[in-house]
């Protein structure tokens, strides 16, 4: 009998056990089980709009986690982070970061050439450029040359001294101190010619007098051939009544086009010419004064400026977009 007991209480045992390995595995695949709903509860609760925050994670697309297309975070196209393709960030097209193309910051193509004021390019006003500081961009944008990395005593790059005596100068009163381009020479014509050659355009500077006996101010040029054949805007507040007149030099022969006798604003003056085929219109301090149709220069030529005689005068902000 006592062996029988001892039997019936083994028997039992190892039933116990087994029953308690049978619900300890059962807990563990009920475990696993939600374990995995859960995990899928994770991955499918991101909106499919792409509103999320990190969606599919790191690198998927239409997201807002890091690296994704249409992200907000980083890496990514059409994001806010940095590095995308049309975002705020650094290093993306057409975004306002550094970098990229036609961005607002440092880098990007459209800044950074030659005359323009992307960072290290050579006359411009971008860190590292040479002569003057401005803004730049493709052949597109507007191009600014405000002087302010140039050398003083120095013509700034991508500017010819071809009659007179041209040269980056101080000046605290400019409109984007501290320097100016200045003429100081008492040729009968001082003429400095830009680099480059432009048909239609809209073209603006800021000049001022220093000093002048004979003649005052100056003026604008383009369609320059050379210092022997261009169109020129001059504005000359000597007298009190001032004159503005649009002129043709050929072959050194000026002839007037149209004059007229503007009032006289004291320190800096805006002149302003636009030019469109045949079509020659010339401002004075944002108003429009001069309109003329001409056959002359129908073709691309150079910019510059131009002063008469003893006009000592700063110029500052020249600026000019093709059209």
């Amino acid at each position: 009998m006592n062996k029988a007991n001892k039997a019936n209480k083994a028997n039992k045992a190892n039933k116990a056990n087994k029953a308690n390995n049978i619900a300890g595995g059962a807990w563990v695949a009920l475990m696993v089980v939600l374990s995995g709903a859960v995990a899928c509860s994770s991955e499918t609760d991101a909106e499919p709009d792409g509103d999320s925050d990190g969606g599919k994670g790191s690198g998927g697309e239409e997201h807002m986690g890091s690296g994704g297309k249409h992200t907000d975070g980083a890496g990514g196209k059409d994001t806010d982070g940095a590095g995308g393709k049309d975002t705020d960030g650094a290093g993306g097209k057409d975004t306002d970061g550094a970098g990229g193309k036609d961005t607002d910051g440092a880098g990007g193509k459209g800044t950074g050439g030659a005359d323009h004021g992307g960072a290290g390019g050579a006359d411009h006003g971008g860190a590292g450029g040479a002569n003057t500081g401005g803004i730049g961009g493709a052949a597109d944008a507007a191009l600014m040359w405000n002087f302010d990395m140039g050398t003083v005593g120095m013509l700034p790059m991508g500017f010819t001294n071809d009659s007179g005596m041209w040269s980056v100068a101080a000046d605290a009163t400019a409109p984007s101190p501290p320097n100016v381009f200045a003429q100081t020479g008492l040729d009968p014509f001082n003429l400095a010619l830009g680099a480059d050659s432009y048909l239609d355009l809209d073209m603006t500077v800021k000049l001022k007098v220093v000093s002048g006996k004979d003649d005052q101010g100056g003026g604008l040029v383009w369609r320059a051939k050379d210092d022997q054949n261009y169109m020129v805007a001059r504005y000359n507040p000597i007298s009190k009544t001032g004159i503005l007149d649009l002129r043709t030099v050929i072959q050194g022969a000026r002839a007037t086009l149209k004059t007229l006798n503007p009032a006289v604003v004291e320190g800096w003056n805006t002149l302003r010419v636009v030019v469109q085929g045949q079509k020659h219109t010339v401002y004075l301090n944002g108003k429009m004064e001069i309109e003329v149709m001409t056959t002359d220069f129908t073709e691309a030529g150079k910019i510059g400026l131009w002063t008469k005689a003893d006009a000592v005068t700063n110029f500052d902000d020249l600026t000019v977009k093709e059209l």
